[in-house]
């Protein structure tokens, strides 16, 4: 697990994305999640700052029901 210092944001893993099944495509001003198995599009972000950044309340627009993620944080 990394830290960074200062962030006020959650990172998504591209690679739990392809290991679950996904493309992950980027271009200049824009990432695109596709789901492999029927080539639909599970939703998209848009470069702001040179980070490519998810809008969770577009989401809603974007048709997709929910996100999920799993995981345990080290234990001290």
């Amino acid at each position: 697990m990394w830290l960074v210092d200062g962030l006020k944001h959650n990172l998504l893993s591209m690679s739990q994305f392809f290991d679950n099944g996904y493309d992950v495509m980027f271009d200049k001003t824009n990432c695109t999640i596709v789901n492999k198995n029927d080539n639909s599009i599970t939703f998209k972000g848009k470069t702001i700052d040179n980070v490519y950044k998810i809008n969770l309340s577009d989401l809603v627009d974007q048709k997709v029901v929910c996100l999920l993620s799993e995981g345990s944080l080290p234990k001290k």
